[in-house]
């Protein structure tokens, strides 16, 4: 049977050809009184089936048509009158063609009431740029981070709700609502291919900035540190071009880096370093004074500054950004007319040869911010599918978040998934141009064994110049097709460039000559593209900027090796006892939710990392009765030692890194003269190397990858929803749908970029977040923590009553035998 729709369609063609003017006529008005668009194809009209009431009269099916009423500004999701366009119009939409093959099939024509699906306009601005709030709850239901929701789940749940009366739209239209969303404020998903034909595929994000985000490194003379910014690879390691870029003075003049500045009393400086004094919380400069110095081969004269000046420079001046006055298109030089003239735009550096350096272009009013970020690197382990283990996932967090912040997974981003990691360096070096690199965690690079070193010093760290040389050489001892003239080398110098290993291996593949012409071509067009891109990455020194993880390298490694050891060394009566102390353990102060003892009993060979914390802060009250003095030694230092690697807030650098090098020899002493089956772990050799971290960048439990690490269990879980066609893909979108919900609930001022307009989501979208705490926490937000007077961690004070007060045990007092001062200095 034919519907209405399909028989007027035959009579209006008919007509046509027969040249009917009148029934033309007819059909006309038809058209104008029941609304009817044809180009309406991508509304999905199975959406609203059984879900409206029955609140409309409607006649008989040759009085009104069912597929009338569809006006196309209803189902638009943005505002017309911020974008009338629409240009998702032309698509076609399969549900539309379903249903008019199934209505075909149908007895009987499906009422009106069923298929009228009108949202009040009066409702639109107050949910944009949501249509309604329907879309909004939609959104939120198909999930994102740890809630991610299944198109059936969703849809079972959907006839569930519309029971209610709420009336959600189909997945489908959700799905175009997210990508019109995703279209309005330009977040893309960028698709790169390696140069092992791996698809990379990486999310560029506008980060949400906030009060609690530096953007100039913090000068704080080694007092109260405490977050990324005051580290010393910010500070003062960061080559010219990632350094600060500008600032702005009081007057809201903007000075560059390495273009000249005339300060308030006439002289003229350059600023090489902006910062951030720790003492007063003022901007300054460290500042190189320009002298009058002839150009090589002429008889004129220009600015020239000395060269390669370090930040400790004794020819750099610290100046306040205050006492700065005139920008450099504003310096008069008296008959010598504007500097910009005398200068012609360049700046000479005295080096062996002088040469010119071009001076900044101006931001044209714009301010330009530094936004160095930390990046996590590793491999998607722990999880359900243990074929995701050869997948390495990227993450970052901003490097001016404090500790509070970072540690939070809604400001910790996904940047690229890829089946081999040492493409993603080259994928983030072309789409983060104004961001560094501070710290990459996750993969770092060892030392390798070297002679000719003193005693002191067996173990010497890798120089990564002569790690990029190396590797060069190691191919060019390949080209020979011997495969032990290149992994002979490479296991004496212990380099291993992945990709190029990749590469070599085909060169000594006889069988297929053809792959073999393939890669000499390649190097012969461009040689850097067999190697590793983190060799080529600007600011970053593999061998100083991978910082010790001490979730590996303490608590996963000596903590573990020591628990394991100790537990399973006692006897079952002490084990019960061990128990039992544990399950009676006050855990108020510890600020976490139980103790699993049994749990731990059973599983002490294969505990998180969490757990070992908590083994370690309960030990001299659980374990230390059962030890021996040799033990309780052993134990007691390295209870000392976690007590400065978790330390949050260092008063005094210098005093700490002293103290924590004492307490390291010490733990090493007993370590070696109690048992020494653990002296050749390298996780022991890590420690020696934790003071040069921490001096090098903060706090070690800033650098902490627990979040992170929990972090993979997003991406497990999106890798679940995947089609397994494209997963990368469907990774990265999952991530984006997230950033972008994240925006549009952050109140912050967007910019709409189909209209270039500035917008900010409507009160009613923003309240959903801001006046909702597990929605905030759904999206792994913490507002408590944000607030100024509620840092974390923080001394908590529990009063106790008379009762419970007791004296110290004895197996405390004097549970740590004193060391000669040659092995603690």
């Amino acid at each position: 049977m034919c519907t209405v729709l399909h028989q007027r369609n035959l009579t209006e063609r008919d007509s046509t050809e027969n040249g009917d003017t009148e029934v033309i006529l007819v059909l006309a008005e038809n058209m104008e009184s029941g609304h009817l668009d044809r180009e309406q194809a991508n509304e999905l009209v199975l959406d609203s089936i059984g879900l409206e009431e029955n609140t409309s009269s409607t006649g008989s099916e040759s009085d009104c048509d069912p597929f009338e009423g569809l006006d196309l500004a209803v189902y638009s999701l943005f505002n017309n009158s911020v974008d009338p366009d629409g240009d998702a119009n032309g698509e076609i939409s399969w549900d539309d063609y379903l249903f008019e093959a199934l209505n075909q099939l149908a007895d009987e024509p499906v009422p009106w009431e069923f298929l009228t699906k009108k949202w009040p306009k009066e409702d639109q601005p107050s949910w944009y740029p949501f249509k309604g709030k329907e879309y909004l709850i939609g959104s939120l239901m198909m999930g994102y981070m740890h809630h991610i929701m299944s198109c059936n789940i969703y849809a079972q749940l959907r006839l569930i709700i519309s029971l209610t009366g709420c009336k959600l739209p189909h997945w489908t239209t959700l799905v175009k609502v997210r990508a019109d969303i995703q279209k309005m404020l330009n977040i893309k998903l960028h698709q790169r291919t390696s140069i092992l034909n791996n698809e990379c595929y990486s999310e560029l994000l506008n980060p949400y900035l906030n009060p609690h985000l530096d953007f100039y490194p913090e000068d704080s003379h080694g007092l109260n540190v405490y977050k990324s910014s005051q580290s010393t690879k910010w500070l003062k390691e960061l080559p010219p071009g990632m350094r600060a870029p500008m600032a702005t003075n009081p007057n809201g003049q903007h000075f560059y880096v390495f273009e000249p500045a005339q300060l308030r009393n006439g002289d003229i400086v350059v600023p090489l370093f902006f910062y951030k004094d720790g003492l007063d919380s003022q901007l300054y400069a460290k500042c190189a004074i320009p002298t009058m110095e002839p150009l090589p081969g002429q008889n004129e004269s220009c600015l020239h500054i000395r060269a390669e000046l370090q930040y400790n420079s004794e020819l750099l001046v610290p100046i306040q950004l205050a006492h700065f006055d005139l920008i450099y298109l504003e310096i008069y030089m008296g008959d010598w007319g504007m500097l910009s003239d005398w200068c012609s735009t360049q700046l000479w550096e005295i080096r062996s040869t002088a040469t010119s350096r071009k001076l900044p272009q101006p931001a044209k009013g714009r301010v330009i911010r530094q936004m160095p970020i930390n990046l996590f690197a590793d491999d998607t382990s722990g999880n359900v599918s243990k074929q995701w283990n050869c997948h390495i996932s990227y993450y970052c967090t901003l490097a001016g978040l404090p500790l509070k912040a970072t540690n939070m997974q809604y400001n910790c981003h996904f940047l690229s998934r890829l089946a081999c990691w040492n493409w993603a360096s080259r994928l983030l070096r072309s789409s983060s141009k104004r961001l560094g690199v501070i710290h990459l965690i996750g993969l770092p690079l060892e030392s390798i064994e070297a002679e000719g070193f003193p005693i002191q010093c067996p173990v010497a760290s890798c120089n990564w110049e002569y790690i990029k040389e190396q590797s060069v050489e190691l191919w060019e001892l390949a080209q020979d097709g011997v495969k032990c003239h290149y992994g002979d080398p490479s296991k004496e110098k212990g380099i291993c460039d992945t990709i190029n290993r990749h590469f070599v291996e085909k060169l000594f593949d006889k069988a297929n000559p053809e792959l073999k012409a393939k890669v000499h071509r390649l190097a012969q067009e461009d040689l850097e593209c067999l190697f590793n891109s983190f060799l080529k990455l600007k600011g970053f020194d593999g061998c100083k900027d991978t910082p010790v993880k001490i979730l590996h390298v303490f608590l996963l490694g000596i903590v573990k090796y020591m628990t394991r050891d100790f537990l399973k060394g006692s006897k079952p009566p002490q084990l019960a006892c061990v128990m039992a102390l544990w399950e009676a353990f006050d855990i108020k102060s510890l600020n976490i939710l139980s103790i699993q003892s049994e749990y731990w009993m059973s599983h002490y060979k294969s505990l998180a990392g969490k757990d070992f914390k908590i083994i370690i802060q309960t030990a001299p009250f659980v374990l230390f009765q059962f030890m021996t003095n040799a033990q309780r030694s052993l134990w007691g230092s390295l209870c000392t030692l976690a007590t400065l690697i978790f330390k949050t807030h260092i008063a005094n650098m210098l005093e700490y890194l002293t103290e924590l090098r004492k307490h390291i020899r010490i733990f090493l002493w007993h370590s070696i003269h109690t048992t020494a089956q653990w002296i050749n772990r390298p996780k022991l050799h890590m420690l020696l190397h934790l003071p040069e971290s921490i001096e090098r960048f903060e706090p070690p439990i800033l650098l902490s990858t627990e979040n992170f690490e929990s972090f993979n269990s997003l991406l497990c879980n999106t890798s679940v929803h995947s089609n397994c066609l494209q997963p990368g893909r469907d990774i990265g979108l999952r991530f984006l749908d997230f950033q972008a919900l994240r925006s549009i609930t952050s109140c912050a001022c967007l910019k709409n970029h189909k209209t270039h307009t500035q917008f900010y989501a409507a009160d009613e979208v923003t309240a959903i977040f801001a006046q909702n705490s597990l929605i905030q926490m759904s999206m792994g937000y913490n507002n408590l923590l944000m607030n100024p007077g509620n840092g974390f961690p923080h001394v908590m004070q529990i009063p106790l009553t008379k009762q419970e007060v007791q004296s110290i045990p004895p197996t405390l007092i004097g549970s740590q035998t004193p060391i000669q001062n040659k092995y603690a200095s």
